[in-house]
């Protein structure tokens, strides 16, 4: 009867350190697929640079060139939310002046227009200890008339 209860306390030992142990890799999954998401919400910037210029911008009309990077890294049709925007995704070499905005993947000055803002993307994401690393990605450009201030719609319509 002794060999029995022991068998019994040993038994619920083992389970009991398997319920914990499944606990654990529970846990670890949902941090694991956690810290997956937040990492892949990063990579994105086209997208997010595309979302945030037709947010801030108020323009009733523009024209946008998407290069290639960021066409490649989020920007779809399903994202262009202005009717009477027009949205290029012109590859090669493009003429900056037939277009009011640019999203680029270089930071360069252009000329004739203003750095509006900057999105940052993924580089590389480490598990221990556990970081998400990101640079700027996407930098998007608003045409200046010559004297530097940004072109509105009145000023293209006269």
């Amino acid at each position: 009867a002794m060999h029995i209860a022991d068998a019994r306390k040993k038994s619920h030992v083992l389970w009991r350190i398997y319920r914990y142990g499944l606990y654990a890799g529970i846990a670890l999954a949902l941090c694991v697929t956690a810290f997956g998401a937040a990492a892949s919400a990063r990579n994105y910037p086209g997208g997010e640079a595309l979302m945030l210029l037709q947010a801030r911008e108020k323009q009733e009309t523009a024209s946008v060139h998407i290069g290639t990077k960021a066409a490649m890294e989020g920007v779809s049709r399903f994202l262009e939310m202005r009717q009477n925007w027009r949205y290029w995704k012109t590859e090669g070499a493009i003429r900056d002046e037939d277009y009011d905005f640019l999203l680029r993947e270089d930071g360069e000055e252009r000329h004739g227009f203003q750095l509006l803002f900057s999105v940052t993307g993924l580089d590389r994401m480490q598990f221990i200890p556990p970081a998400i690393q990101t640079s700027p990605k996407i930098f998007v450009f608003k045409r200046v008339s010559n004297d530097g201030s940004q072109v509105s719609d009145e000023a293209e319509e006269d």
